[in-house]
């Protein structure tokens, strides 16, 4: 398990996260009675070492019983420029808010 390092922007961007996980498989989305529903979740992490890297990005993608994508989210936590460069990464461009969560 990783620590995410406690800051209010942070823990308002989990209680998002937490909240769309929880109703990710709840929404209406037009299907076949009893036909499945899956959720893919993603996390971007800046190493494996739980004492010292952290998580920088979730996403989670929820997809039909033919694994068509339905919808979609993702946000950043907190990056910073030593997990872009741990994680060779480009530093996203002006026009993405850190730590702002959103749906696609």
């Amino acid at each position: 398990m990783f620590q995410i390092f406690p800051s209010t922007q942070t823990e308002q961007n989990l209680g998002h996260f937490i909240g769309f996980l929880e109703n990710l498989l709840n929404r209406y989305t037009p299907r076949m009675p009893c036909e499945p529903v899956f959720a893919v979740i993603d996390t971007e992490t800046t190493g494996f070492n739980k004492r010292y890297d952290r998580i920088i990005g979730l996403a989670a993608v929820r997809a039909d019983a033919n694994f068509n994508p339905v919808d979609s989210w993702h946000t950043l936590l907190t990056p910073d420029t030593n997990a872009v460069f741990t994680t060779r990464g480009k530093p996203p461009h002006l026009g993405i808010q850190p730590c702002c969560g959103g749906y696609s």
